[in-house]
């Protein structure tokens, strides 16, 4: 019976195991010390076979348990009402337009004061897409 060897694996097979050792250790399937373990054989592994035995009990990534998919939102019922959330204005064009006007117009300091007020206030924002108040 002629019975050919299994061909090696390279360096990006075991890079692709570990990392899909790590993607288990990191959903709680395996403890440090198995990790460390099975990681420590990954790398020494020189084909498949070797490879195999370190997922025969875990499950295919990507694959859900059941029991821990997230929760079914109701069909009926009253959903849970959204807050609508005003973004606000991006703070910079309207910081520099009130800068100008200010310089233009003597009398207009008071736009200063509504605007440290309203920034105060949360209407603008810094321009990072969120706002500080929920």
């Amino acid at each position: 019976m002629n019975i050919e060897p299994e061909p090696r694996i390279g360096d990006a097979e075991r890079a692709a195991a570990a990392s899909a050792l790590g993607e288990h250790f990191a959903s709680g399937r395996l403890t440090r010390e198995e990790y460390d373990e099975r990681s420590t054989e990954v790398w020494s592994a020189r084909t498949n076979a070797d490879l195999r035995p370190m997922f025969l009990d875990l499950p295919p990534l990507g694959q859900q348990n059941p029991q821990h998919s997230a929760p079914q939102r109701p069909v009926s019922g009253n959903p849970t009402p959204q807050r609508k959330r005003w973004g606000g204005v991006p703070l910079l064009p309207i910081v520099l337009i009130v800068i100008g006007v200010t310089f233009l117009l003597p009398g207009a300091w008071w736009l200063i004061i509504i605007a440290v007020f309203l920034v105060h206030k949360g209407f603008w924002r810094a321009g990072s897409g969120h706002s500080r108040r929920c």
